[in-house]
């Protein structure tokens, strides 16, 4: 996962990526962006209020859907689950020395399917 952002004076840009691979059909991926407003910047605690939206994809083996295939010869079902979500989001992130927290609440979906409907984060954002 990677996360990075670029601010002035008390308005930020950020962007964050990231994926996981754990074998032919079983991953997921993702990217945000967001735009906030910092509160508080002059001090080691921050409050950041803003606007994001992003892109996820996840797949997942299902092994009674294969075995089902198996059984009956042929593919009737898929042999995956998935997740999948577009959408723009409200969020507050809260830091302190560095270490952050970070809630999404999704306002609208472009794209759904098994879609989230909080998004958190956790971790340690180094400023220079």
């Amino acid at each position: 996962m990677i996360n990075g952002g670029v601010g002035y004076k008390n308005v930020f840009f950020r962007a964050m990526g990231g994926g996981f691979r754990f074998g032919p059909d079983d991953f997921w991926t993702g990217f945000r962006g967001s735009v906030a407003w910092k509160f508080f910047r002059e001090l080691p605690f921050s409050l950041d209020l803003g606007l994001g939206g992003g892109y996820a994809f996840a797949k997942a083996p299902n092994e009674i859907h294969k075995a089902l295939n198996r059984a009956n010869g042929k593919r009737y079902v898929r042999s995956y689950n998935y997740k999948e979500s577009l959408d723009i989001s409200a969020e507050v992130r809260a830091n302190i020395y560095g270490v952050f927290t970070q809630i999404g609440i999704p306002v609208h979906y472009f794209m759904k399917h098994d879609e989230p409907t909080v998004l958190w984060q956790v971790g340690y954002a180094y400023k220079f």
